[in-house]
């Protein structure tokens, strides 16, 4: 009830305080009140231009050596390549031993989904 009070207070304050300062030109200004200036403030200097953004950096034209890319480009991936990582042994990983459901000494999505 003391918080609702107060608030209604200081609302009161500033509304009078508020159109106590809206003044119409040529009336005498509120007690306390600076009177408006008669030349109007400098308007502030232009901001200085961006800088120019940087252009993309051409495609290279030149291999890095012999059997590598250019640079920038990325290197293919023989087809063969992909997921032809030998398997880890179920025994030298404790890890793999508890998670690997089906032994296969690979955790997929289902294991690793499973084990949490």
């Amino acid at each position: 009830m003391k918080r609702s009070r107060l608030i209604l207070a200081v609302s009161v304050v500033c509304i009078s305080v508020a159109c106590a300062s809206a003044a119409q030109p040529g009336e005498a200004p509120a007690p306390g009140e600076t009177p408006p200036s008669a030349t109007p403030a400098p308007p502030a200097p232009p901001a200085p231009p961006a800088p120019p953004i940087s252009p993309i950096a051409p495609p290279p034209t030149q291999a890095l050596g012999p059997g590598l890319p250019a640079a920038g480009f990325p290197q293919p991936v023989p087809p063969g390549a992909a997921g032809s990582a030998a398997p880890l042994e179920r025994d030298s990983n404790p890890l793999l031993r508890l998670f690997d459901v089906n032994g296969d000494g690979v955790l997929t999505a289902d294991e690793v989904a499973n084990s949490a």
